[in-house]
């Protein structure tokens, strides 16, 4: 354990540098990009496309594929490589997967395109207020097991005093998941058992 530490000292520094190098260097890249283009692609493919498809279902999203195609041909120039392969890809499976996965990609090209041009986007926070109380659980546990997955690394690398307020901080941290699993769960419960109420 001590030497994967003393190389971790060594290796760490050197991986941090490079990952901070290469996102600098390409948010930088990314900036310089004409906006005039981008803003065609978002007002004439990405945004159209994303209030087509929102909300839509499989057999429904099936009936606009000529739409689809007709916007996705029109200004081809302008559509990402992985749209088309997204679109190709529905087109000749028809099936929940696909769709999602097409979907997916015009929600975040219609996302990043909003924020590149200066469009109003929701920051963190309040994306995590205006959550549903399921979708704020499952957060919060990420978070949790982020930070408990944190304070074991430190419990391994730190010794003494540091070691134990490590240690109850994990303690801590790992009865707090629990319980919201189980609150999650009773809540999931409760969930299935109105959706049967309402069938009923």
């Amino acid at each position: 354990m001590g030497i994967f530490i003393e190389i971790m000292k060594i290796v760490l520094p050197t991986i941090v540098g490079g990952i901070f190098t290469f996102l600098i260097t390409k948010y930088t890249y990314n900036k310089n990009v004409p906006l005039d283009k981008l803003e065609i692609a978002y007002n004439r493919i990405y945004c159209p496309l994303y209030q087509l498809l929102y909300g839509k279902k499989l057999e429904e999203a099936k009936l606009d594929i000529t739409k689809i195609s007709f916007y996705l041909q029109k200004y081809n120039k302008y559509v990402d490589r992985t749209t088309l392969k997204a679109f190709d890809l529905f087109c000749k499976c028809k099936d929940e997967e696909t769709l999602l996965n097409f979907k997916n990609n015009i929600y975040n090209k219609n996302t990043y395109l909003r924020r590149r041009l200066g469009y109003l986007e929701p920051g963190i926070w309040q994306m995590y207020a205006y959550s549903p109380k399921s979708e704020k659980s499952t957060i919060r546990i990420g978070v949790e097991l982020l930070t408990c997955y944190i304070f074991v690394i430190l419990v391994s690398v730190t010794r003494g005093f540091f070691q134990a307020i490590g240690l109850i901080s994990v303690i801590v941290l790992l009865l707090i998941i629990i319980i919201e699993m189980i609150c999650k769960f009773f809540r999931y419960l409760r969930y299935r058992k109105r959706e049967r109420s309402r069938r009923s």
